[in-house]
């Protein structure tokens, strides 16, 4: 107060002197008023020009809209159904209302694990600060669905309740670290390799875990209801030629590789037919055609997959991801006793890898001649398995002709829940799996299955004696059951007798009817006839496994009850073929962390907010047309956005959403679970460097009904949980079949924001595992997310803009005015008379898009009609208009406004700011000009007469 008091007798004083000096001042005062009146007139006829009026006015909209919009936040609540973070509305409110916030006490609001999740206190809450020491507010949590115990001082809510008791907390955590560390997906033979009798037959650690964890029981009633069926209770693709012939995998445990293959080429036969290859004839479904098949030009080798499945990327930035095996043998060919699961084949066939044809890659020794003489000495061979490479040595692939755009996951036929000792335990039977086997069979082929095989490899022993031998059926009605083998469901048989399952220890006495066609890979006769050129005897006695035909000779199919406790993980492809065009012509992936980040197994936060997102950059002028949506359960719900940047500025803060409104943004419902290739509403073009960023809000739904969100990364074993005991050489790896994996997260790729005691925050992926376990338990890698796009930019890609202002006559020598609906940030370039202008002749403002033809453009102009168009990434608007002659009448500029939606390709919104050169803003200006400069005069004469 005191210092206020000076200061305005210093003020008083200065006055009196100035009064006293007056008549010696006077004109050196008019002087500078003079001038200053000058410089005002002045600055009102600059203001009236078109660029400063839009200036101006976009400064003023803007505050008058940063008023409004803060008031309209602080006033929100933060309800499900609201999609504004919780930093958003507390910065306002903060903003609004200098009060401090509060502390809310939803139960669903993050604490610290010492509160033990009581309710908050309603007093205001201490200052906070972010880790740059920049003051936040306290948060306002999300509405949640569900309650559960942090799992972490981050904050962050993980569903997670691994002992059951209703909640996910530290124990859960630490029983978790115990099994895995002893758990045991094979039994091998540390000395010989070999897999011995198997718990589990390969079910990893985090396949187990999302058994646990994620569940099993999300119902999905169809997948096309447009299949009645019910009404079909026979079919048999053999009978359709939509599979291939019986394979052999021996010597090897590569059955998910042959099961795999089997389902990919069954969904190219199937897509190659078209819409009719989904027709149904109750005729062509009498008897299954088991023997004679044909492949139909379709051999895709299960080498090259298996082979790949343990390989680590060799080249770009994830160069080092993948897994290789750590079998203490060390051998190259060990990687194909190793075994493996459907997922494996999904993470190589989506991002395009994995697949070759059986002539570039056979299965068969490396220069061994393929006769039948070396295949009854096929052990010696051991060493020779290994892949053929051409000069550069990369491996050959052919031309498979073929992309996989889809990789789905049904429900399990079996409630299957590991007992954590490393057995599976049967719950109960899901009967509407059935049937969405049955659909998925019809529209897209073969679907590849687990289940627990009678023997492990053909000629040896039963060991399950749940197989009967004579029909070739098998029933397991056991309580505690073993995954050990993967193979395909080709076809269906409503009345299969249920007595023909009879073995030493089933019980068919309740048992309904029903089987599945299954081939297996254990050989036939006919695959002794094709690849050796024996004789029928021969073929009929070297070929023991499956059902007989017609000439005694095994088939390498047998049926496999509807109701067999083992069946589980169901899945099966969809593809996009080269000999009609492939859709896309490049693949932007990241994620190649194979088995473990495809379980499907992703971990659940409570809140509905988690969000993932991946930047790319592209590699050339090339046009987005799809991105991936990978879901981990039924009936899912992908919200998807698209951002455009100039540089990688805007992700300093990891946050790659704030730098501007999203370009497009769409929801996709995702019923069966996996891997969807899903097209965007429009086109984007994109330019040779263009930075863009995918942001995917994943959300599922829990057993309970409530709502979560998914954390889509990959998810891997963290380096320690793979080898928790570093003196002894038995633990590296065994969590997973001695199989040793290897994630890679560069800065700049991923993004993730999760809910944390400090409100949403961005972070990296690297960050995670250190805050979910620190570092114990998880490694994480990048987001489960791809971007497909082809070569080139086309036009007819375009949508239609609109133009929302335009000059339709101009002056030659005088410039032109066009603004465009388009937003700013998609900007490309504009054309005049069909020919692109050099950037020199034009002005490009943000607007919406505002472009201005310079003076000197217009001149080179013949007169008389032209047109105009501004290209943005994903449309472009046109006009026409006319150059006058000098002394022709002066132009007007034109304003419409959008009253109506665009095209449905992606509404976008119209500008809101008056655009340069509107008459209605310059007019007002000059007026005010005039009135300054009047003003300024009348001053000046009123001060000299005092």
């Amino acid at each position: 107060m005191f210092f206020i008091q000076s200061f305005g007798g210093m003020m008083n004083d200065h006055y009196r002197l100035k009064v006293l000096n007056a008549k010696a001042s006077i004109r050196a005062w008019s002087k500078r008023r003079t001038l200053h009146a000058i410089a005002a007139a002045a600055l009102a006829i600059l203001l009236s020009s078109p660029m400063a009026a839009h200036a101006v006015e976009a400064s003023s909209a803007q505050a008058s809209a940063t008023n409004t919009d803060a008031v309209a936040i602080a006033t929100t609540t933060a309800t499900d159904e609201d999609e504004k973070t919780s930093e958003a509305l507390n910065t306002a409110v903060t903003a609004a209302d200098p009060t401090p916030a509060t502390t809310p006490t939803d139960p669903a609001t993050p604490t610290s694990p010492d509160t033990n999740n009581t309710a908050a206190s309603t007093d205001p809450a201490p200052a906070q600060t972010t880790p740059d020491n920049k003051p936040v507010s306290t948060p306002v949590a999300p509405q949640s669905d569900s309650v559960v115990d942090n799992t972490n001082s981050y904050g962050t809510k993980i569903i997670f309740d691994f002992n059951g008791d209703g909640k996910t907390d530290a124990e859960d955590w630490k029983a978790y670290l115990k099994w895995m560390h002893e758990f045991k997906p094979f039994d091998f033979d540390l000395k010989t390799g070999d897999l011995g009798d198997s718990h589990n037959g390969g079910v990893q650690i985090t396949g187990a875990t999302q058994m646990l964890v994620n569940g099993q029981n999300r119902r999905l009633d169809s997948i096309d209801t447009n299949l009645d069926i019910e009404k079909i209770t026979r079919y048999y693709l053999n009978n359709l030629k939509q599979t291939t012939p019986v394979k052999n995998q021996s010597p090897f445990g590569t059955c998910w590789a042959f099961a795999s293959i089997s389902a990919l080429e069954s969904a190219i036969l199937k897509a190659q037919g078209g819409a009719a290859a989904q027709a149904y004839n109750p005729q062509d479904h009498l008897h299954p055609i088991l023997s004679n098949l044909e492949d139909n030009g379709v051999d895709l080798s299960e080498l090259y997959l298996a082979w790949m499945a343990y390989d680590l990327q060799k080249a770009g930035s994830q160069k080092g991801e993948g897994q290789v095996d750590v079998l203490p043998i060390d051998e190259a060919p060990d990687r194909m006793d190793c075994g493996g699961w459907a997922t494996m084949a999904q993470t190589l066939f989506t991002a395009w890898q994995g697949v070759a044809t059986e002539k570039a890659q056979p299965y068969w020794p490396k220069g061994v001649e393929m006769t039948f003489e070396n295949l009854l000495k096929m052990r010696n061979w051991h060493d020779n398995w290994s892949l053929y490479t051409d000069k550069d040595g990369k491996p050959e692939e052919g031309k498979p002709g073929v992309h996989v755009d889809g990789v789905y996951y049904l429900p399990n036929p079996n409630n299957l829940v590991p007992d954590k000792n490393d057995h599976l335990v049967y719950k109960g039977h899901n009967d509407y799996a059935d049937k969405l086997i049955k659909q998925a069979l019809v529209k897209y082929g073969a679907v590849q299955i687990g289940y627990g095989a009678d023997t492990y490899r053909p000629g040896q022993p039963a060991k399950s004696d749940y197989f009967n031998g004579e029909h070739w059926a098998q029933y397991c009605d056991a309580t505690e059951v073993e995954i050990t083998h993967a193979v395909t469901i080709v076809g269906w048989d409503d009345d299969f007798d249920p007595s023909k399952f009879k073995a030493g220890k089933n019980d068919v006495s309740g048992l309904k009817k029903g089987a599945w066609l299954v081939k297996n890979s254990w050989s036939s006769a006919d695959w002794f006839k094709k690849n050796f050129k024996v004789d029928d005897a021969t073929a009929a006695k070297k070929a023991n496994w499956g059902i007989v035909n017609e000439k005694g000779e095994h088939t390498g199919y047998f049926w496999l009850s509807y109701y067999d406790h083992s069946i589980n993980t169901p899945s099966y492809f969809s593809v996009d073929l080269e000999k009609d065009g492939f859709d896309y012509d490049n693949n932007y992936s990241y994620d190649f962390l194979i088995n473990q980040s495809q379980s499907p197994f992703v971990l659940r936060t409570a809140d509905k907010g988690t969000e993932v997102a991946n930047v790319f950059k592209a590699n050339g002028n090339e046009t987005l047309r799809a991105v991936s949506v990978h879901t981990g359960e039924a009936n899912s719900k992908a919200t998807v956005k698209i951002y455009v940047y100039k540089n990688m500025d805007a992700f300093k803060d990891n946050d790659p959403t704030n730098d501007g409104k999203p370009v497009m943004e769409f929801t996709y419902d995702a019923a069966v679970p996996g891997m969807h290739t899903v097209k965007l509403p429009r086109a984007l073009q994109l330019a040779a460097g263009q930075i863009f960023a995918i942001v995917q809000n994943i959300t599922g739904v829990n057993d309970d009904g409530t709502t979560n969100s998914y954390l889509n990364l990959e998810t891997g074993m963290s380096q320690q949980a793979q080898f928790p005991d570093k003196n002894n050489a038995e633990t590296k790896g065994r969590a997973m079949g001695y199989v040793w994996s290897t994630v890679v997260a560069n800065d700049g790729e991923t993004y993730v924001k999760l809910f944390t005691e400090n409100g949403y925050k961005w972070v990296t992926p690297k960050e995670i595992g250190k805050l979910i376990g620190n570092d114990e338990f998880f490694e994480f890698g990048n987001a489960l997310i791809k971007a497909f796009t082809t070569n080139g930019h086309d036009d007819a890609d375009l949508m239609n803009y609109k133009m929302e202002k335009e000059t339709p006559q101009v002056i030659k020598g005088e410039a032109a005015i066009f603004v465009s609906n388009a937003p700013f940030t998609l900007f490309k370039e504009v054309r005049v008379d069909g020919k692109v202008v050099n950037p020199s002749y034009y002005t490009a403002l943000e607007g919406s898009t505002d472009v201005t033809l310079s003076a000197d453009f217009i001149k080179t102009l013949a007169v008389g009609k032209h047109t105009i168009d501004i290209i943005s990434n994903d449309g472009m608007a046109s006009a026409t208009f006319t150059v006058a002659n000098p002394n022709a009448d002066k132009p007007t500029v034109t304003q419409t406004r959008a009253t109506t939606k665009l095209p449905a390709t992606g509404d976008l919104p119209a500008a809101k700011l008056p655009a340069t050169g509107d008459a209605s803003t310059t007019i007002p200006l000059v007026a005010l000009a005039l009135g300054v400069a009047i003003a300024g005069s009348g001053v000046l004469v009123r001060r000299k007469n005092q």
